[in-house]
């Protein structure tokens, strides 16, 4: 793991390997999670940090700084070897399917364990559309 820090106002850094952190550190600076599984935080006034890798995480610390997540996919659930994922662009993908949100719970409108569950964590997990 790295740590990139901002040098100056207005500076870029970027989180570039997997673990890595870019700090905005200085006014109007930005920090770039570009990796898998990298951060990015705001710590300075007016500053932005930007994540735009699955698993990346973007933190807005200070006063009027912007965090903004990208390209995040979200795992909901894990049953029987299927993982329930929430994709960036807000579909609901298990296994080979992809569904909308509506789509997935009409489909895992069942009985059997793996169902209830997903369609738990559907309901408790993302906004209805």
């Amino acid at each position: 793991m790295t740590i990139y820090r901002s040098t100056r106002d207005y500076d870029v850094v970027r989180a570039e390997k997997p673990g890595d952190i870019a700090i905005a550190e200085h006014y109007g600076s930005l920090a770039v999670a570009r990796a898998n599984n990298s951060r990015a935080v705001a710590r300075a006034n007016n500053s932005r940090a930007v994540a735009r890798a699955n698993n990346s995480l973007a933190e807005a610390w200070a006063n009027n700084s912007t965090a903004i997540q990208h390209h995040t996919t979200n795992v909901l659930a894990n049953s029987d070897g299927y993982t329930l994922l929430q994709l960036a662009n807000g579909r609901i993908a298990a296994g080979c399917r992809n569904f909308t949100r509506r789509q997935a719970l009409e489909h895992w409108n069942r009985e059997d364990d793996r169902a209830c569950l997903f369609t738990l964590a559907i309901l408790m997990c993302t906004e209805g559309k």
